[in-house]
């Protein structure tokens, strides 16, 4: 027959033998099985989880009391009754209070034994029932808990793992538990990780180590989260596993992260930017600046100052000293009121004084955010460059670029206070009008550098001539305009202006060239000449030009006839703009007579104007005019081109070969193509570059001399003869001179005209500068003509000296194409030259027969 369980496991430690099997027995009898402990420190802690109580005798309860008391409060909350076996009730009370759950009298009765005994199953088994519902409450919670939560060993491996621990890294708790905490740990946290738990196993029990870390999830990717690790010990205080509670904060930690980015995205953007920039709190703290702000303050010395992280910006400000007092209130009360909230933004220009130089800058303060703790953003944006050129742009506005003088915006604002002045206290304004003297042939010749060069001299060497309260001013190329205020006199302003020009009389150096300046000047006086800016100014310029008219190098007061020439001028000016359009212009050829062959080897083309209304106009007239428009280059080009048709016509009809001379520009000296238009306008007229003759004058080719010499050397190449016209009226350099490929010098008609009967043969009379020239010449290997020839007495003192042609009126006078035709085609075409006498050369033979026509 099979026997029913036991009703419980009791076990005993009675050091009595027969007391021992007695009960036993009664135990046997109520349904119990017992389980001797006589060794009991040496047994498992599990063999006494089975057991439903314990009974000990009063010798156990001596020597093994205090080991099951210590059982007893380490199987809690399990109930473990401890029952004391006594022959003596009167100790009772004493082992209650020690501990023991009961006290059982022997002899004991079976009855009562067994109404003990059911007492303490019912006892044990209503906390075995508390034990299941805690335990059961726990794993509830231990599942359900937001937080992940692991147990793992000392040694790393995982014991126990919550649903939220394994659905955080994806793994089922099968693959976690005994698993390695590595499994689930990058590489690179490892040694991190080690050293956290090894550093938790030397704390007090109970201590919490948080740290961070990342773990390796199931699908490979990896999550932060927050660690709170706590170390579980037994009931000796050993070390028994861990407690880790994780949090994920991937998305924090990403937060982070972007945050960091964002803000390392801030602050290079910041650093980035060569404004200066800083961030302040409610109290001006300095919570950050940028590198262009730490740059200045480093280069600047500002550190010394403490104005970086940290370092309170109103305080700097309000402890300003010096001449920075003003400017650090104004920039203190802005960031004030912006963080204030009375106003959103602050912007202040102010000047800052550095140790290498004054700049400018521009501060705006600007308050942020709308919500939350409040905020200014605090700049400095150098202005310094945009201050230059303010100024600078204001300079051009009112100033002349080239000389620093006033230019004519600020010159007429000047002289409508003068006007205002004097008319209040009955004074006199002068305005003078200056015109520098041939100055295109300045920037014609040597270059505009230089015409620049010439500018600036004439205009310092005027300046230091005026008074404080005078004014002077740029208006045009070479035209220059003064202020005389406060005069007394009519006659004071005359006095100016011969200081002005005795000032200008010293040569001025352009490029190792002696240069001498001249200038035409206009006087016209408020209020007799006029009483507005406009009128003053213009008839000043109307005088000028009456100036020029009447030689140059001098000055005029404004008279009312002078608009009217300045008017007919004006008109001259327009006419001569469609001049060569309407063939209104023609050309005029003046012979040249070969002193010893007697024959004519040469004619000059001499241009005029058939105006339609004013009949003929002297080429002194518009000449000028030609200059000053530019129309003398197309002039000059219609006039070789005409001349080169015209000889080819006269050869073609078979008439004896001459050479034509042309006169040439400076404009067209200095054309780059000047060579191509030569040798194109010989091409197309079919005329031998030996019969064209290209005169130049002295200064023309002193002026930049090499660029000259380059071009003559070119047009030489081609065949052409070149010849200096006026020689001796400019400053030649004679070393220069030589290397000139030149063929003829031509004296110039004011030489010729000194020649007189009384003194041409005297040692320094009147010719001796045209005899001078004729032995330079001829030293140099050239021909010599002289021009203006007028007497007998100009060409027999000529010829003695060896001059080898002429022309001028005694020979004839410019003759139309036609008539000079007839000339070269007469075996004695002298008689159509006019009046020469007979005379003998220096061998002896009769060059040129008298005329009587």
């Amino acid at each position: 027959m099979k026997r029913a369980p036991a009703l419980a496991s009791v076990g005993l430690m009675v050091a009595n033998p027969s007391g021992r099997e007695r009960l036993v027995e009664l135990l046997h009898q109520a349904g119990c099985e017992t389980v001797m402990l006589d060794q009991p420190e040496s047994m498992p802690e599990s063999t006494f989880v089975t057991m439903s109580m314990i009974i000990v005798d009063e010798w156990a309860a001596h020597h093994h009391g205090d080991f099951l008391f210590q059982v007893k409060r380490h199987m809690h909350p399990l109930t473990l009754p401890l029952l004391l076996l006594l022959p003596d009730k009167a100790l009772a009370r004493a082992y209650l209070r020690a501990g023991f759950d009961d006290v059982l009298r022997l002899p004991l009765p079976q009855d009562e034994l067994n109404a003990r005994i059911e007492v303490h199953l019912r006892l044990r088994k209503q906390s075995e029932l508390a034990l299941i519902e805690s335990e059961r409450r726990f794993n509830t919670t231990f599942d359900m808990a937001p937080l992940g939560i692991a147990y793992s060993t000392l040694d790393g491996h995982f014991i126990r793992t919550n649903r939220k621990f394994n659905d955080i890294l994806g793994y089922p708790p099968s693959v976690l538990e005994t698993s390695h905490f590595s499994r689930v740990t990058p590489v690179e946290d490892l040694p991190r990780t080690v050293l956290e738990l090894s550093a938790l196993l030397l704390k007090s029990v109970g201590t919490v180590c948080r740290f961070e870390s990342r773990y390796l999830c199931a699908d490979g990717t990896a999550i932060w989260a927050n660690l709170s690790t706590t170390l579980m010990q037994d009931h000796v205080s050993a070390p028994k596993y861990f407690i880790t509670v994780m949090e994920d904060i991937t998305e924090r930690k990403q937060a982070e992260i972007t945050l960091r980015e964002s803000e390392r995205f801030v602050q290079a953007t910041m650093d980035a930017l060569a404004i200066h920039i800083c961030v302040v709190d409610p109290r001006g703290v300095i919570l950050a600046v940028n590198q262009a702000w730490r740059d200045f303050g480093r280069k600047n010395g500002a550190y010394a100052d403490g104005i970086d992280e940290g370092i309170n910006y109103l305080d700097i400000c309000d402890q300003a000293t010096g001449e920075e007092v003003q400017t650090a209130a104004l920039v203190a009360g802005g960031i004030r009121e912006v963080l204030a909230g009375s106003r959103s933004e602050y912007e202040l220009e102010y000047p800052c004084s550095t140790q290498s130089e004054n700049r400018w800058f521009l501060l705006k303060v600007t308050r942020f955010p709308d919500t939350g703790p409040t905020r200014a953003v605090i700049t400095h944006l150098d202005i310094t460059e945009r201050e230059h050129a303010a100024a600078r742009l204001l300079h051009l506005a009112y100033y002349d670029v080239l000389t620093s003088l006033p230019n004519r915006i600020l010159f007429e604002d000047r002289l409508n206070q003068a006007i205002s002045h004097a008319e209040r206290n009955n004074w006199l304004v002068g305005v003078l009008f200056l015109d520098i003297d041939r100055f295109k042939l300045v920037n014609d010749t040597l270059g505009h550098a230089a015409g620049d060069k010439l500018l600036q001299e004439v205009s310092r060497r005027l300046s230091l001539c005026l008074r404080d309260g005078d004014t002077i001013g740029r208006v045009g190329g070479d035209e220059f305009v003064i202020i005389l205020s406060n005069l007394v006199r009519e006659e004071d302003s005359a006095l100016v202006v011969q200081k002005l020009m005795a000032v200008l009389e010293w040569p001025i150096q352009l490029d190792g060239v002696e240069t001498f300046v001249t200038v035409s000047v206009g006087i016209a006086l408020y209020p007799r000449d006029g009483a507005t800016t406009e009128l003053l100014i213009k008839n000043a310029d109307t005088a000028m030009y009456m100036a020029k008219e009447s030689g140059r190098n001098n000055y005029q007061f404004y008279l009312c006839e002078m608009h009217t020439r300045t008017v007919v001028k004006m008109k001259l000016g327009n006419s001569l703009q469609r001049a060569l359009e309407r063939n209104e212009l023609f050309l005029l050829y003046q012979p040249q007579v070969d002193l010893d062959s007697r024959r004519m080897i040469g004619a000059e083309a001499l241009v005029r104007w058939n105006h339609p209304t004013l009949g003929l106009v002297s080429p002194v007239d518009f000449i000028p005019v030609a200059e000053e428009n530019g129309l003398i280059v197309p002039i000059g080009e219609w006039v070789m081109r005409t001349a080169c048709e015209q000889n080819k016509r006269w050869q073609d009809a078979g008439l004896p070969p001459i050479r034509v001379a042309v006169n040439m520009s400076a404009r067209q000296l200095m054309k780059n193509d000047i060579v191509d238009f030569v040798r194109r306008t010989l091409h197309e007229t079919g005329l031998k570059a030996c019969y064209l003759e290209l005169e130049l004058t002295e200064g023309m080719m002193m002026a930049k001399a090499e660029h000259t010499i380059t071009t003559l050397d070119s047009l030489k190449a081609l065949g052409v003869q070149i010849s200096i016209d006026d020689f001796g009226t400019g400053y030649s350099n004679l070393g220069y001179l030589e290397r000139f490929p030149l063929d003829t010098l031509k004296i110039d008609k004011s030489f010729v005209q000194r020649i007189d009967c009384q003194q041409q043969y005297s040692v320094g009379g009147s010719g001796t500068i045209a005899k001078a020239v004729i032995h330079l010449a001829h030293s140099l290997g050239l021909q010599v003509i002289a021009e203006g020839v007028e007497s007998e007495e100009q060409l027999r003192y000529l010829h003695k000296h060896g001059c080898n042609s002429i022309q001028g009126f005694y020979v004839s006078r410019p003759l139309r194409p036609e008539a000079l035709s007839l000339a070269l085609s007469r075996t004695d075409w002298t008689e159509q030259l006019g009046r020469l006498p007979a005379m003998r050369n220096h061998t002896g033979d009769t060059i040129i027969t008298e005329d009587s026509s």
